[in-house]
């Protein structure tokens, strides 16, 4: 599978145009260890404990002069089976503005285009457009916005953006890689700084960044079994119970109080959990999904507590469980 992943920003902001340098400058950092990277550092797919590492590509801007606008084409790609999950951040911006959509892009908050500083986007807020954010190439990200009254100030090299991610791949022990590079985007074009008259300049870029990657066992949800080969990769079912071996694990093919495992919560479920306990019936496939009252045994109030739910609209199964 080949990932391509494009991102694209349009920032627009008024102001008056003077002949000078400018940059753009990429660098990743390592959120989980709190280390920046250099180009051709080996970088890793999960942490000594599993857990997926949390990544942002960082964008630096250096302007010597006031800034109208800004266009840039950002490409990831990866030749190998790489894909990138977006992370969302409590402070982040997507479709809509902060905290909407999927939220992976923040604005470094003292960096010169914050706008909760200089009201850069003081007419519309911060706006993204999510084009098939669901790590499938290609994927691309628009963002934009428009000020009334505040321009970019001119100053030196600051970091303006992160973009979190982390990275997984099914070839697990193999070596992967990922490119961060510049990309024309139509209808954008080239990379562009632009004052209000519609004047344009290239900006310099320092160059493309590129990692080997590690492609090591990632586990979302801490059972002890890699997402590859994890058939419930989002939920915890360490023991991997599949009776009907559809590659789908029990613990998320049924819902919690489907004691039975007939697709439903119904009656049939409480009369199971009865004939189990004084009958002595067969016990529960999945015994957690029996325990629908989160109180690590089965008995008569799980049984009780289903026929709550069923009939007098009581709280759903397993509602106050730990995740």
């Amino acid at each position: 599978m080949r990932l391509t992943i494009r991102l694209f920003l349009f920032l627009t902001i008024f102001c008056a145009y003077v002949n000078g340098a400018n940059l753009v400058e990429f660098r990743l950092y390592d959120a989980t260890h709190g280390v920046e990277l250099a180009s051709g550092d080996t970088i890793y797919t999960a942490d000594v404990n599993l857990v997926p590492v949390h990544y942002e590509l960082r964008i630096y801007i250096e302007n010597d002069v006031p800034l109208g606008s800004m266009s840039l084409g950002i490409l990831s790609d990866s030749p190998d089976d790489l894909s990138i999950n977006w992370l969302p951040q409590p402070d982040g911006w997507g479709t809509g503005g902060q905290n909407a959509g999927f939220a992976a892009v923040t604005v470094n908050p003292d960096c010169r285009f914050d706008p909760d500083l200089y009201g850069s986007f003081d007419l519309t807020g911060l706006l993204i457009n999510e084009n098939d954010v669901n790590s499938i190439p290609p994927d691309s990200i628009l963002m934009g916005g428009a000020a009334l009254f505040n321009s970019l100030p001119a100053g030196d090299l600051d970091l303006f953006f992160s973009i979190h991610f982390s990275l997984e791949g099914d070839n697990l022990g193999t070596v992967a890689s990922l490119l961060f590079d510049s990309t024309t985007i139509p209808p954008a074009g080239d990379w562009i700084f632009a004052n209000t008259d519609g004047i344009t300049f290239t900006p310099g870029f320092s160059g493309q960044i590129n990692f080997p990657v590690q492609v090591l066992c990632v586990d979302h949800d801490g059972d002890g079994v890699c997402g590859p080969l994890d058939n419930c990769p989002d939920t915890w079912n360490p023991d991997q119970i599949d009776i009907d071996n559809n590659g789908v694990g029990d613990m998320c093919q049924f819902a919690c109080g489907d004691v039975n495992q007939d697709d439903g919560v119904n009656i049939g479920d409480v009369l199971y959990i009865i004939d189990y306990l004084f009958k002595s019936g067969p016990p529960p496939p999945i015994v957690k999904h029996a325990d629908v009252d989160c109180s690590d045994v089965v008995n008569i109030s799980d049984a009780v507590y289903l026929m709550n739910f069923i009939f007098n609209s009581g709280p759903v199964p397993c509602a106050s469980c730990p995740l």
